[in-house]
Formats: structure tokens, C-alpha cells, sequence
């Protein structure tokens, strides 16, 4: 078996793998309605996308010549797709934990974090907090805007 297949093969019985523990978690985390339309559509990109790795995985043990003249268009194309569809799931799947927080611990409370003496880091956290004040107290924060 070349090198390419057993690459296939680990990225089949990966993306299996990735989509049990996917499931187990879908089940399991808590969430609101927001995460929870997340978590679905990234759901609903990570089934099909494992499906169609493992598909390929099996397609390409299956033939005798990956690289075969005949065959060379259709394993390019079907491994630009995985590529393609592994990037969307990833995103979605990203976008579920860093946006949402969806199974990631509580965050830090922020405001017991203190250096010893005061640095350019807190210059800087002072500009922001008198920038979020601006911010809040502007008119635009009392929703008189059109939506």
C-alpha cells in the first residue's frame, strides 16, 4: 500500500473517530438556543464530510492505481472536496467553541488579575475600559439608530 492510501486511511479512521466523540458531545454539553443552532450546523457539515473521507478512503484501497490515467481527474477532485469540506467543518466547529463556548471551561474572572506594578499593560487595559465607557454611554448604545 503506497503512502497516499495509508494517509487516506488515517484521515477515514480519523474523521470517524472525531465524529463518535462529535455526537457524545452534541448530547452532552450544556447550551443555549444559539449554541445549540451552532453546534447543529456544524453537526450537519461534520456527518456527511466524515462520510464522504471514508467513502474515499475506501475507494482508493479498493482501485489497484490511485494515479491510474482514468482515475487521477476523479481522486484530485474528491480530495480537493475533503479538503474543502474539512475546512468548513473545522470553521463551524471553531466557531462553536470560540464564539459560543461550547465545552471550554468558565472564563477567568479578569478583574482579580493584577501586576505587581503598573506596566504598558495597563495603560492599555485603561484605554480600553474608558473606550467601552464611551462606547456605552454614546447615544448610539441607547438604540436610536435604524436596524
Amino acid at each position: 500500500m503506497t503512502t497516499s492510501k495509508w494517509c487516506l486511511w488515517g484521515a477515514g479512521i480519523a474523521a470517524f473517530i472525531a465524529a463518535i466523540f462529535g455526537l457524545l458531545v452534541y448530547n452532552s454539553v450544556a447550551h443555549d438556543e444559539p449554541s445549540h443552532a451552532a453546534m447543529t450546523l456544524h453537526r450537519n457539515w461534520a456527518i456527511p464530510t466524515a462520510v464522504f473521507i471514508a467513502l474515499l478512503a475506501i475507494y482508493a484501497y479498493a482501485i489497484k492505481d490511485v494515479w491510474g490515467r482514468k482515475r487521477k481527474g476523479i481522486i484530485i477532485i474528491s480530495l480537493i472536496s475533503a479538503s474543502l469540506l474539512t475546512s468548513i467543518t473545522g470553521w463551524l466547529g471553531g466557531e462553536a467553541v470560540y464564539r459560543y463556548g461550547i465545552g471550554v471551561m468558565r472564563i477567568p474572572n479578569t478583574d482579580s488579575h493584577q501586576h505587581s506594578e503598573p506596566t504598558e499593560h495597563d495603560d492599555a487595559l485603561q484605554y480600553v475600559q474608558d473606550d467601552t465607557k464611551k462606547i456605552k454611554t454614546s447615544s448610539h448604545g441607547k438604540n436610536n439608530h435604524a436596524h
